[in-house]
């Protein structure tokens, strides 16, 4: 991906709202001051003006999408490297911004997508009215979401596809979203999801990018395609046990061979450690330029993660597996059932309730008044199945066959949406 890309969502993942006096500033670098924002008030509050004619006609371009005028100070800050959304105590709103960052920004005889999402989000903060002082993590999260979502909506409306929305938050460290409630900022999964929202209210998903149409058969049951429950144990590696199990499924629908994928080379090569998890994009994105290796190549063993001879001799293995592409699925019902009407497998990212780790049998469901809000921990499960008659998805883990039904879950349609974050499936 294109690196001027990269430094906006860097921006994006950065960004720190906080107080200082009587200012408040809304900030994607932690170590900028807002010292130089104050000098640049007192400047522009003297006459002196810089101000960039590109990000002005930008700006006026973006309010335009919702009948408002431009009612902002744009003005150069020099020395912030950054962009900063800005309240003085007079009253005025300021976006500032650091020409020489702009300048990476800026794409000539394109339609400056960056330049566009990072003032959208500014804006958004504005619009939003965030403009209380908080030492609150919980509510600079919240800000941070409510712009992102605004900028997706400004990007579908300017003409940008669904995967120019977020595709560049792949390039991007994030919190990890376990981790997310002692960070000022939001992980990956959630941002990407406001995002996306905000996107989808003004273009509703296109299902004809979607790999299959429903078919609407009363249940399915593709688990029988892939190989027995296995168990992760103490470590983070279920995206890589999730996307093994469906690429099993898959070399097994297309080619009607059976073969033990490992997860342990997938999760390894997309960068995670004994706890640091991973995206299920990159690991997918692994599929595309990598491939898999068999498990005979590099046997799952609890605390093998740091085996680099392993991974080197692995990485030279001629015998791999790749895929073409990979979709993200609209998390619905219809769209999951018309990717298993296939017999294709579905990998996804799911909030994870505490009593969820005890469940044992039946259809799993949130306790009464349970929105989810509070569950902090996320893994992830292979979708092999659904049930129309008892409504519900069926789950093959990694946590052993002692967990639920021999290792297998269910999950009610009623708790579908918001147990679930992302969905993806494959293509050889």
């Amino acid at each position: 991906m294109d690196y001027k890309i990269a430094i906006l969502w860097a921006c994006f993942q950065v960004t720190w709202c906080n107080g200082h006096g009587q200012q408040f500033f809304c900030d994607y670098n932690l170590s900028s001051s807002p010292v130089r924002s104050e000098a640049c008030v007192y400047n522009q509050m003297n006459a002196y003006s810089n101000t960039d004619t590109l990000a002005r006609q930008l700006i006026t371009k973006i309010l335009s999408l919702i009948s408002l005028p431009v009612n902002f100070a744009i003005e150069p800050c020099e020395k912030i490297n950054t962009c900063r959304a800005y309240v003085y105590d007079n009253g005025i709103r300021y976006i500032f911004y650091d020409p020489q960052f702009i300048k990476q920004l800026i794409e000539p005889e394109t339609d400056n997508w960056a330049l566009l999402a990072i003032l959208a989000h500014e804006i958004g903060h504005h619009l939003c009215g965030h403009t209380l002082r908080s030492a609150d993590n919980e509510l600079h999260r919240r800000n941070e979401l409510e712009a992102d979502e605004f900028a997706g909506a400004i990007m579908a409306r300017l003409g940008a596809s669904e995967k120019q929305a977020w595709q560049s938050l792949t390039e991007v460290q994030h919190p990890l979203c376990e981790k997310e409630t002692f960070d000022s900022h939001p992980c990956f999964e959630n941002r990407k999801r406001k995002v996306l929202s905000g996107f989808r209210s003004i273009h509703k998903p296109d299902r004809s990018e979607l790999p299959g149409l429903a078919i609407n058969l009363p249940k399915v049951d593709i688990s029988r395609k892939s190989t027995p429950v296995r168990d992760q144990g103490p470590e983070a590696t279920a995206v890589g046990f999730s996307i093994a199990y469906a690429l099993e499924i898959e070399i097994q629908r297309q080619f009607n061979y059976s073969v033990q994928i490992s997860p342990r080379y997938i999760y390894n090569s997309a960068g995670g450690t004994q706890l640091s998890g991973i995206y299920i994009d990159k690991a997918l994105q692994v599929l595309i330029e990598k491939g898999a290796v068999e498990e005979s190549v590099w046997p799952y063993q609890f605390g093998d993660y740091a085996n680099i001879q392993r991974q080197k001799s692995a990485d030279t293995t001629s015998n791999r597996y790749k895929i073409k592409r990979f979709y993200q699925i609209p998390v619905d019902v219809s769209n999951f059932k018309a990717v298993l009407d296939r017999g294709k497998a579905i990998v996804i990212g799911m909030r994870l309730p505490d009593y969820f780790v005890h469940y044992t049998s039946g259809v799993f469901k949130l306790k009464p008044g349970d929105d989810c809000q509070a569950c902090y921990n996320y893994t992830s499960f292979c979708i092999v199945g659904y049930d129309d008659v008892s409504r519900n998805i069926r789950l093959k883990g990694s946590w052993g066959r002692e967990w639920g039904d021999e290792g297998y879950g269910y999950i009610s349609y009623d708790d579908f949406r918001t147990l679930i974050n992302f969905a993806y499936c494959m293509d050889l």
